[in-house]
């Protein structure tokens, strides 16, 4: 026994299954992909070290470098980053960094970023002077917030805050 269906109603068989299917893999995708975000979210950062390019009276240069671990099995692209930067909790720079960095899953990456600020101008607004830091940094409070955009196939998702907090003086005994 044959049994025959007009074409019309084969086309709505087709296009039913292709749909239904397509759902299926997408949700699928959807469930690895959330999954592998939540287990950015358990990452480790740590501070790794500090690289003084210029002191002067108006400007002081330096390169921060901050370890990502990544826990996931999922390599992303950070797009953006931005650092709110604070000494003893009073806002004394930001700074943004657009060059992309790739962060490699179940992996440690290096994040860097140039900090240039006026020192007369971050004192003043932390209401310390150079003798006390430099005398006394176990007093200085640095609290970096960290802001990131990272893209993911093709598009570009913002992350939660990472706040990572230390004393002057355990990020320069590292």
């Amino acid at each position: 026994m044959k049994i025959q269906m007009k074409k019309s109603v084969t086309k709505k068989v087709v296009w039913v299954s292709a749909i239904v299917t397509l759902g299926a893999v997408s949700t699928i995708a959807g469930l690895w992909l959330y999954r592998q975000l939540k287990k950015m979210e358990d990452y480790g950062l740590d501070f790794k070290n500090i690289i003084v390019r210029k002191i002067s009276t108006s400007e002081f240069i330096f390169d921060l470098y901050m370890i990502f671990t990544n826990k996931s099995n999922l390599g992303v692209t950070l797009a953006k980053q931005e650092y709110d930067i604070y000494a003893n909790n009073v806002f004394i720079t930001t700074v943004n960094n657009n060059t992309p960095n790739d962060i490699k899953p179940k992996t440690e990456s290096e994040i860097g970023m140039r900090i240039n600020v006026n020192p007369i101008d971050m004192f003043a607004k932390i209401g310390a002077n150079p003798i006390e830091l430099i005398a006394n940094p176990k007093k200085i409070n640095i609290k970096i917030v960290m802001k990131y955009k990272i893209k993911i196939l093709f598009f570009d998702v913002s992350i939660p805050e990472i706040i990572y907090e230390d004393t002057l003086y355990n990020m320069m005994n590292y």
